[in-house]
């Protein structure tokens, strides 16, 4: 089996929008809580991470992605490395939100667990929203400049629709569309795109900018001393 060199800068660079992540599900999980809402230094932290912290984890994805070998084998090879984590913990989510019902923001019912097809449990949404973007690049292939193009088109399309489609009532169940998976990979895809498609190209453009890059966790920077302490 060939084996991966890891790149160092994007373990890094995930280090850093992991804990961005944390920080911000502490923020928004207070705000559902009720506590702090007059924090001026909470919401602008929580508005700050959350303006940028998810096209970041998909740039990062996409860039990462790569296709190749056997369609076939590549899908089973998706379905198994995402939906196996995806609903084993979903169920261990919903089982500790079960448990401690008394204690959660947002409580969970039977049916929420068997619904995780469609409507994810809280942020289990990643797993399946990304599984679902590795299989439909690669089902759509290698793509010539100009189908790559029409593809990122599309792409920022669903992006540009998406929020005007979020509130919209699906029929008497108490959900609306921004529950649903389709509405994730709609708000996620094309970040995802830029990342396989003009990754390379993005990142060259990076480097040659030290000082952005090495916010990124690339170069010589306080960022690799950390996370080897």
């Amino acid at each position: 089996m060939e084996k991966h060199k890891r790149i160092e800068w994007v373990d890094i660079a995930k280090g850093i929008a992991i804990i961005l992540v944390v920080i911000g599900h502490v923020g928004s999980s207070h705000g559902s809580a009720g506590l702090y809402k007059d924090s001026f230094l909470l919401n602008f932290t929580n508005r700050f991470v959350y303006s940028f912290h998810m096209a970041a984890f998909m740039f990062i994805s996409g860039f990462l992605f790569k296709n190749k070998g056997n369609k076939k084998q590549q899908i089973k090879a998706i379905l198994i490395s995402y939906g196996v984590p995806y609903i084993f913990f979903s169920g261990v989510w919903w089982g500790c939100k079960t448990v401690l019902s008394s204690l959660v923001n947002t409580k969970l019912s039977f049916w929420d667990l068997v619904l995780t097809p469609v409507f994810p449990i809280s942020f289990m949404w990643f797993i399946y929203a990304l599984m679902l973007m590795e299989i439909v690049q690669v089902i759509v292939g290698k793509l010539n400049k100009t189908k790559m193009y029409v593809h990122v088109t599309l792409a920022f399309v669903l992006l540009a629709i998406q929020p005007y489609m979020s509130s919209i009532p699906l029929f008497n169940t108490g959900y609306v569309f921004s529950d649903l998976i389709i509405s994730d990979v709609m708000s996620n895809y094309f970040y995802f795109c830029i990342g396989v498609h003009f990754g390379n190209k993005i990142i060259s453009v990076i480097k040659k900018h030290k000082s952005i890059y090495s916010c990124v966790g690339g170069g010589s920077t306080p960022w690799r001393q950390f996370v080897k302490l």
